[in-house]
């Protein structure tokens, strides 16, 4: 007796999101906007004083700016961006971040430098926004990563080569405890400044493990130039940052040979980096 053959239907494809994931092609233009976005707050740090006392005015007034445009091009396209902004907004990150702004208000109410802390709260407003707008134009599209990494990487490269310049033209004829006090770039101090360096170690030590020869080549050189600033620099913080850094690198790709078992793609990984 034949058997009648049972089709199951097939369920209905959800349509993707209008941001979603772009990584076989993560060079069209829809992916060049949040791309630009992301560039023009990474650039902050080149922004130049202006003449003024401290050239952190000039770099928060930037910062509303470039807030107040991502924002409006995020509300003028706000269709699009509609799933990405609850996505963010419901996230754990996102809550505790906004909850922690929300306590910060509070304690405004209670400082002993009223006007001190509310300069600060808007300051937090404005690192809150920027947070939020590079969060929903990049979400769903880990096809940039690479981008953003090696843009950050370069950043990297020409901060360090500055540092190192400034460094070995006065030594000459400058105390060596006040050159290094002024390695500080445009930020505050050379604490400041060594901690803005090695954040960006991590995303140059992913474009050494992903990128080809070329790529990796570059970013030794990126590596080795901002690790050599970061010792000029002698912040004993930074030090932990990039050991703790480096000790998580190498435990990682001991994790990928578990998985893996491949002895020399392991060792020529971490001998990369050390």
């Amino acid at each position: 007796m034949a058997k009648k053959n049972k089709v199951k239907a097939q369920e209905p494809i959800a349509p993707e999101p209008a941001n979603s994931t772009i990584a076989s092609s993560p060079f069209n233009i829809t992916s060049l906007i949040p791309v630009f976005a992301c560039l023009l707050y990474f650039v902050v740090h080149f922004l130049p004083d202006f003449g003024s006392y401290d050239n952190m005015g000039s770099q928060w007034l930037y910062i509303v700016g470039i807030d107040f445009l991502v924002t409006f091009f995020i509300l003028a396209r706000k269709n699009d961006y509609q799933l990405a902004s609850s996505a963010i907004l419901g996230n754990i990150f996102s809550k505790l971040y906004l909850a922690f702004f929300v306590l910060a208000g509070i304690s405004t109410f209670t400082a002993i430098n009223q006007t001190e802390s509310w300069v600060c709260y808007v300051r937090l407003i404005a690192t809150i926004i920027a947070f939020l707008n590079i969060s929903i134009l990049l979400y769903g599209r880990t096809g940039l990563f690479k981008i953003l990494a090696q843009l950050l990487g370069l950043i990297l490269l020409v901060e360090s080569i500055h540092a190192i310049s400034q460094f070995f033209n006065g030594i000459a004829d400058t105390d060596l405890s006040g050159l290094i006090l002024s390695l500080k770039g445009t930020t505050g101090n050379k604490n400041i400044f060594a901690a803005s360096t090695v954040v960006k170690i991590p995303f140059v030590i992913y474009c050494i493990y992903t990128f080809k020869l070329w790529g990796r080549i570059l970013n030794i050189v990126i590596l080795v130039l901002a690790s050599l600033t970061i010792f000029i620099v002698n912040a004993r913080a930074s030090f932990l940052s990039i050991i703790f850094i480096t000790l998580l690198y190498i435990v990682y790709c001991i994790l990928g040979y578990l998985k893996g078992k491949k002895v020399d793609q392991t060792l020529y990984r971490i001998c990369y980096v050390i």
